[in-house]
């Protein structure tokens, strides 16, 4: 028994969502960016590319990926905004973005008068100080202040004004470093979104632990000729991986009327592969420790499914899908471990393509690697060249982009 594949029943839209983080650098909620998969490349940077289905969609979808009640912005052109459709979301999680494209006129106005008379916190995106913006700050809940298209010393006198006059949360968008963060942490922002936070953070003098390295040869022996039997006797002799293999099982993912409780009945279930990826994902995160980040565990996860199902179903990836599975969980291990990737690498016994891909330098796995780091920003320009020069439909990445997305939610939960 597999559980549900939802490649084959999802829309072929393409979904990012990137984290928004408070002054602790806790998980607050997320942004979600939606493109539908056009044949050609003219739509997918294109706001209006995101039309009422496409988000109604991709909503459905994102939402099953982050359970919870976190709260939702989701980036609405104009015309929607017009059209009422933004009322088809809940308004107790979803966060209207109003894009700095937008023209305040009087039909807009009202527009926006009547989603917050109906309970929808609004967002005005990519603010800079901008005359156009103007008349709709005083209808924000959330001002998103650009602090990379506003010169440093112009932030404090654009940020003071804000405060003064308007009562939203400031959220400080594009923060490249950590001295960006601590600048917009002083003048009194309260909301943060931007790279800095994807970053890994490297502990100086931090190296690997000898019971660390052992897992990651697992790992790596995980992905060659392993035989069912030993693997279901790994299993079996380690309490910790029974109560979390049955534990995953019996979820409401796999809707089984009888509750199991073997791993033998687990693993036949399952099937071989599945249980050998559980596996895989269950060692990373007993590798990585619980204060790794959990962003960068999902993304991890997500980057492995979406590989293994890419170069599973499209005929110019030549790269075996269980490679790139590993390889894709391997991608955020610097992240999770606080360990300079060149420093990892010492440790494993990877070929020189698996090296050269984590590194970053060219090889025959960095394209792949890189599309998936492109679609996890919402990067939409930049991944559809790299999509055709690779061979893939967008129809294929947008489905095993969702996916990869629905299957990391549900492992790591």
């Amino acid at each position: 028994m597999q559980a549900q594949n939802t490649t084959q029943q999802s829309p072929t839209v393409f979904i990012a969502r990137q984290p928004i983080f408070d002054a602790s650098g806790s998980l607050w909620g997320h942004e979600l960016l939606f493109r539908d998969s056009p044949s050609g490349p003219a739509r997918i940077g294109d706001p209006d590319a995101a039309t009422a289905s496409v988000i109604a969609d991709g909503y459905a979808i994102a939402s099953e990926t982050i359970p919870g009640v976190t709260p939702l912005l989701i980036n609405f052109p104009e015309g929607l905004l017009l059209s009422g459709a933004a009322e088809v979301l809940p308004p107790d999680r979803c966060i209207p973005e109003i894009l700095e494209t937008v023209q305040p006129t009087p039909e807009l106005v009202e527009a926006l008068h009547t989603l917050k008379r109906t309970g929808y916190r609004l967002a005005v995106d990519d603010f800079a100080g901008q005359d156009q913006a103007l008349p709709l700050l005083g209808l924000a809940d959330i001002i998103k202040v650009d602090v990379l298209a506003v010169p440093q010393a112009e932030l404090h006198a654009l940020t003071a004004s804000l405060r003064k006059r308007h009562h939203a949360v400031l959220l400080a968008e594009k923060v490249e470093n950590a001295a960006m963060f601590g600048l917009c942490r002083m003048l009194g922002y309260t909301l943060f979104q931007g790279y800095h936070f994807a970053r890994p953070v490297i502990v100086p003098g931090r190296t690997l632990s000898s019971a660390q390295t052992a897992r990651l040869h697992l790992m790596q022996s995980l992905t060659g000729e392993v035989d069912p039997h030993t693997l279901v006797r790994a299993v079996t002799v380690d309490p910790g991986l029974t109560y979390r293999l049955l534990r995953y099982i019996n979820s409401a993912w796999f809707a089984l009327l009888k509750e199991v409780t073997s791993v033998q009945h687990a693993a036949s279930l399952l099937g071989f592969e599945t249980l050998r990826k559980w596996l895989l994902v269950i060692t990373l995160a007993d590798t990585a420790g619980s204060a790794a980040p959990a962003e960068a565990m999902r993304s991890a996860v997500t980057r492995a499914r979406f590989l293994e199902l890419l170069c599973g179903v499209t005929r110019t990836c030549s790269h075996a899908p269980e490679a790139m599975f590993l390889l894709g969980l391997l991608s955020q291990l610097d992240a999770l471990l606080g360990i300079a990737m060149p420093g990892l690498l010492a440790h494993l016994p990877l070929d020189a393509d698996f090296r050269a891909a984590l590194s970053g330098e060219p090889s025959p796995m960095h394209d792949e690697l890189r599309l998936a780091v492109l679609l996890e920003r919402g990067a939409w320009d930049e991944a559809m060249p790299l999509m055709a020069r690779l061979g893939f439909s967008p129809m294929d990445v947008a489905r095993s982009n969702i996916d990869a997305q629905v299957w990391a939610s549900r492992i790591l939960s």
